[in-house]
C-alpha cells in the first residue's frame, strides 16, 4: 500500500510540473524557428542549410534539430515536436528526483515542479528541457549503477554544440571513465561531421558568441549571479542538501561547472535564464538527498517548495515567458509576406533569423550574423563586450552590398528604427534612401518592415507608366492586408494615403483617387492594390 502511495504521490508531482508548463505556452522562442528552418529543410531534402548553396552552422543543437527533422519528415508541426520532447524533459527531470518516497517528492520534486526556468523552456521550443532529463538521468543512473547508463553520454554531447562541457563534467565527477571516453569520442565524430556537411571545424554560433574577452566574461558572471539569485531558494536548497548528503555533491559541482562555463563565454540575453535550465534538476536532486538523509522536520521540503513558487514565479525573468511572445504573433505577418511574395523569392534582411526566414521560407541575410558566415568571420573592432551576447557584430556596407528586399529591424514585427550595428550603420549610407518603410496589419497585431523600392516588390516604372505598389503606402493608419495573394490597403470614402514622390512629369492615373497636395484621397471606398501614374502629355 505505501509502495502505491509512492508512486501516486510521484505521478501528482510529475503531473504538477507539466501543468505548470501549460502557464507559457504562449511563448515560442524566436530561436527555436532557426532551428525548426534548418529541420525543415533538411526534412524537405535542402540538406541542414540556412539558405540553398549555404552550408553554415547557424544552429547550436545538432541532436535537437536532427529529432525535430524526423518529425517534420512524418507531417508534425515543429512546435509540437519541441513541446513533446521538452515536456518528456520535464517528466524526466522531476521523476528521478522526485522517485524514492514522500521526503524526495515533497522536496526536490515539488520544488522542480514549481521551476519556472524549467517549465517554460519545456514548451519554448529550444532543447535545454531535454537537456535537463538528460543529465538528470545521467546523474541519478551513474550512482546508482544502471546498465549503459554512460551512454547517454552521447545524446549529452550532441545536444548542443557545448553539450561537451556537460558530458565530460557529468562523467568525470560522477567518476565514469567510460561516459568520458565516449563524451570524447562523440565530439570528435561531430567534428567529423562539421567538416564534412559545413565545411568548417568550428560553428558559426560560437564564432559570433565566444570572444573569450574580459567584457563578455563581465557579462558572463552577471548574468550568472542574476540567474542564480532568480533561483535563489532551490540553489540554496541544493547547496544545503549537498551538506547534509555527501551522495548529493557531485550533482552541485556539475552544476557548478556548467555555471563557470556559461559566465566564462558570456552568459544569454533570454528571459527565464534558459542556459542554467540544463543543470537546475541537480540542485534540486540535491535538495532531496539532504531531506532524505537528514532533514529535521517533515515539512521543511514544502516549506522550500512554496518559498521558492513565491520568490520566483512572481519575477520577471518568468512573467515574461507567461506573457504571449511576439515570435509566435509576427507568424501572421510572416504568412502575409509568403502569399503575397512566394513567386518572386525575395531576400529578407532579419536580426530576428527565426520566425519570418522559417514561415515564408524566403532565403535570408541574419543582420546579426548566427547564419551568415562573413559577419561570423569579420567582427568588429570593439566584438566581444560592446553589447549582448551575439547582438555586437554587424557591418552596415556588407547588409547594403547584399540588396535585400525586405528589411525587419529588431524583432520579427520590424520597428521603424534599427536596434543592432548593421541597421545603426546601414541606415546612415546612400543606399538606405532606397527602402521605403511599410505597416501589415491583422486582426491581433501591425507589423513595420522596410521594402526596397527597386527591387522586384517595388515601383515599376516604365516609358509611359509608373505603378507603386499600394503596401508602400501603408501606414499605421493604413497598414496593408491580405487580400487573395495580394498586399492591398483598404480606404473608405475620403479616406487619404501619402503621395508617392513621383517627380515631375507624371499624372495619377487611378480611378477613384485625387490628388490634395501631398496626398492621394479615395472619392469611394478602395482596396488599393496598386497606385498607377502616366506620364503626362507634352503642351
Amino acid at each position: 500500500m505505501a509502495r502505491s502511495h509512492d508512486r501516486i504521490l510521484l505521478a501528482s508531482v510529475v503531473a504538477l510540473g507539466v501543468v505548470h508548463a501549460w502557464r507559457y505556452t504562449g511563448h515560442v522562442s524566436d530561436d527555436a524557428y532557426i532551428s525548426f528552418r534548418y529541420a525543415h529543410r533538411l526534412a524537405s531534402g535542402s540538406g541542414l542549410t540556412w539558405n540553398d548553396g549555404d552550408g553554415v552552422e547557424g544552429y547550436s543543437d545538432l541532436l535537437w534539430v536532427l529529432l525535430v527533422a524526423a518529425g517534420d519528415a512524418v507531417g508534425l508541426d515543429p512546435v509540437l515536436t519541441a513541446r513533446a520532447l521538452g515536456l518528456l524533459g520535464l517528466a524526466v527531470a522531476i521523476g528521478l528526483v522526485a522517485r524514492g518516497g514522500v521526503p524526495r517528492a515533497l522536496s526536490g520534486g515539488l520544488i522542480l515542479a514549481a521551476c519556472g526556468g524549467l517549465a517554460a523552456w519545456a514548451v519554448g521550443g529550444l532543447e535545454h528541457a531535454a537537456l535537463a532529463g538528460l543529465v538528470t538521468a545521467f546523474v541519478v543512473g551513474a550512482r546508482q549503477g544502471w546498465r549503459g547508463v554512460d551512454l547517454l553520454a552521447l545524446p549529452i554531447t550532441w545536444m548542443r554544440a557545448d553539450g561537451l562541457v556537460l558530458a565530460l563534467a557529468a562523467g568525470g565527477l560522477a567518476r565514469r571513465p567510460r561516459a568520458v571516453a565516449l563524451a570524447g569520442a562523440a565530439a570528435l565524430a561531430q567534428l567529423a561531421f562539421r567538416l564534412l556537411v559545413h565545411g568548417d571545424a568550428v560553428p558559426n554560433t560560437a564564432r559570433v558568441k565566444v570572444s573569450l574577452t574580459l567584457g563578455r566574461a563581465f557579462q558572463g558572471l552577471e548574468w550568472v549571479a542574476e540567474a542564480l539569485a532568480d533561483n535563489g531558494v532551490l540553489v540554496a536548497a541544493g547547496l544545503i542538501g549537498a551538506l547534509w548528503a555527501p551522495r548529493a555533491r557531485p550533482a552541485v559541482a556539475i552544476a557548478g561547472v556548467w555555471c563557470a562555463y556559461v559566465a566564462l563565454v558570456g552568459g544569454d540575453t533570454f528571459y527565464g535564464y534558459r542556459q542554467l535550465v540544463p543543470v537546475l534538476p541537480l540542485f534540486a536532486l540535491a535538495w532531496a538527498d539532504g531531506v532524505e538523509d537528514r532533514a529535521p522536520r517533515p515539512w521543511i521540503g514544502p516549506l522550500a517548495a512554496g518559498l521558492y513558487a513565491v520568490s520566483h514565479l512572481g519575477g520577471v525573468a518568468v512573467t515574461t515567458l507567461a506573457l504571449p511572445g511576439w515570435a509566435q504573433a509576427s507568424r501572421e505577418p510572416a504568412r502575409m509576406l509568403r502569399a503575397a511574395y512566394a513567386p518572386q523569392e525575395p531576400l529578407l534582411a532579419v536580426d530576428a533569423a527565426g520566425v519570418l526566414p522559417y514561415t515564408t521560407g524566403f532565403p535570408a541575410v541574419d543582420m546579426l550574423g548566427l547564419n551568415d558566415r562573413w559577419l561570423a568571420t569579420h567582427p568588429p573592432s570593439d566584438w566581444g563586450g560592446s553589447a549582448g551576447i551575439g547582438h555586437d557584430l554587424g557591418d552596415g556596407a556588407y547588409l547594403a552590398s547584399r540588396k535585400p528586399d525586405i528589411v525587419a529591424f529588431c524583432s520579427a514585427l520590424g520597428s521603424p528604427t534599427p536596434c543592432f550595428r548593421s541597421g545603426r550603420e546601414w541606415v546612415e549610407l546612400p543606399d538606405w534612401q532606397l527602402y521605403a518603410p511599410v505597416c501589415l496589419g491583422w486582426p491581433e497585431g501591425v507589423a513595420r518592415y522596410f521594402l526596397r523600392t527597386d527591387g522586384p516588390l517595388g515601383v515599376r516604372v516604365g516609358e509611359d507608366a509608373l505603378v507603386v505598389p499600394a503596401v508602400l503606402l501603408s501606414s499605421i493608419g493604413a497598414p496593408a492586408v491580405l487580400a487573395g495573394d495580394a498586399l492591398v490597403v483598404g480606404l473608405g470614402a475620403g479616406g487619404s494615403v501619402a503621395a508617392w514622390p513621383t517627380g515631375p512629369g507624371w499624372t495619377l492615373a487611378t480611378d477613384g483617387l485625387r490628388r490634395e497636395g501631398d496626398r492621394l484621397v479615395a472619392d469611394r471606398p478602395l482596396e488599393l492594390r496598386e497606385v498607377r501614374y502616366v506620364r503626362a502629355s507634352p503642351p
